[in-house]
């Protein structure tokens, strides 16, 4: 959490003795693996919940290194009930007493900051103007570390960057607008640091692509096609030097496992790319999104399945390098602030996956101001909320906590 520092911690200190008994030195510490949930496993002995059980409790912010609270959330002591072990309803164990394990799940609980309001000050800037020489021509996710340092030594603490997700749909320079993303989950390929990746074995290749470097590197602006021409080349010969090992790279398969968008968008941009248009209604085959087809043509011994695979590479590629990035500004106390645009590119794997979700006949925008007398049209079709509240707006929370991985405050615009 950006307002807990580098060895401080959430953890739980409660009345019973599995919660430290209200003593500091028995605080159970909590773990951010699962950020930004903190979690803690408590035992509490089987017999003392056999009436049930009143758990009095409350989170505190605590050092590792000193071994102390550090302050204690604000309000009233916290509650959980446990309801009795036991019920008539019960099996006998072989020695005839009834015994019943049961586990208690209790998760969302806020942290009630004893603190005041978080106040900082910070910069706002496109990742795309963080040019630096270890880049390609524009700006990449670890050149956000070089911002990060700059932040900290001049007591900024916030960076706020717009948005990074994918915007690829016609491969011209018009895909640069980053309020219209294919895809609310994959991020953008332009913002992968080539030497980060991993180095091509061809060393013609790679001079032919360091003088690609100096040339992109010496424009004044960013030449958007060209920077996706080179990069998305370096990509691919990449992909096909590394491809015989990704099935034994565990990293790589816990990611596409980890990703339930990461399969559909893959197939979207092969056929966006077979087809040479994002408008799925126009393509020959999958027009219409349909799970068990796209399973099948995604399938692992399928002789176009590099032509997907791919797209999983460039963006575990995009996940770990991204995610140094975030980590580098939270290790620093420095909070980076994503933007998330509030509507969706109606020609983007969104819209093809679960266009019930969206009123694919209805475009968002704004009525006449000062700034535009005729007022604007985005495009972008608006959202179905009565759909979206029939399983508690899974498409949003999904969205938001992919971000969440990255960014420790958002802008939604």
């Amino acid at each position: 959490a950006p307002r807990a520092g580098t060895d401080q911690h959430i953890a739980v200190v409660g009345g019973h003795p599995a919660l430290g008994g209200w003593c500091e030195s028995g605080a159970v510490v909590m773990d951010d693996a699962q950020y930004p949930l903190w979690v803690a496993d408590v035992s509490i002995p089987e017999g003392d919940t056999v009436n049930g059980l009143s758990l009095e409790f409350k989170f505190c912010l605590y050092d590792k290194s000193t071994k102390k609270v550090v302050a204690w959330e604000y309000g009233e002591n916290r509650t959980q009930w446990l309801s009795p072990a036991l019920h008539p309803a019960r099996s006998a164990s072989s020695n005839g007493s009834c015994r019943e394990r049961r586990l208690f799940v209790h998760t969302a609980y806020p942290f009630r900051y004893p603190l005041d309001n978080w106040k900082g000050a910070g910069v706002a800037i496109p990742v795309f103007s963080l040019r630096s020489q270890q880049g390609m021509g524009v700006g990449e996710f670890l050149d956000l570390k070089l911002l990060v340092d700059w932040a900290v030594n001049t007591g900024l603490k916030m960076v706020q960057i717009l948005p990074i997700n994918d915007t690829v749909a016609t491969h011209m320079w018009h895909d640069s607008y980053p309020y219209a993303a294919i895809s609310v989950f994959a991020l953008h390929p332009i913002y992968l640091n080539l030497d980060k990746m991993g180095s091509l074995v061809d060393k013609t290749v790679t001079a032919e692509f360091e003088q690609i470097r100096k040339e992109l590197n010496s424009l004044a602006e960013v030449d958007y096609e060209a920077v996706m021409a080179a990069k998305s080349r370096y990509y691919k010969l990449l992909y096909d030097q590394e491809r015989p090992n990704l099935q034994a790279t565990s990293d790589f398969q816990e990611f596409v496992l980890a990703n339930h968008w990461l399969r559909s968008y893959a197939v979207f941009s092969c056929l966006r790319d077979r087809y040479k248009t994002p408008q799925f209604s126009k393509w020959k085959e999958l027009s219409v999104y349909d799970e068990e087809k796209v399973a099948q043509f995604a399938d692992p011994s399928s002789e176009i399945f590099g032509d997907i695979e791919v797209h999983y590479f460039i963006q575990w590629h995009l996940h770990k390098q991204m995610l140094e990035a975030s980590e580098y500004g939270r290790e620093r106390g420095v909070v980076i602030k994503g933007d998330i645009p509030i509507g969706i590119y109606r020609h983007s794997v969104d819209a093809w996956v679960a266009p019930r979700l969206y009123n694919m006949a209805s475009q968002a925008g704004a009525p006449p101001d000062a700034f535009s007398a005729d007022g604007q049209n985005w495009r972008f079709p608006t959202y179905n909320w009565h759909e979206m509240a029939r399983d508690d707006y899974l498409w949003w929370r999904q969205r938001l906590q992919a971000m969440a991985k990255y960014f420790d405050a958002f802008r939604i615009d």
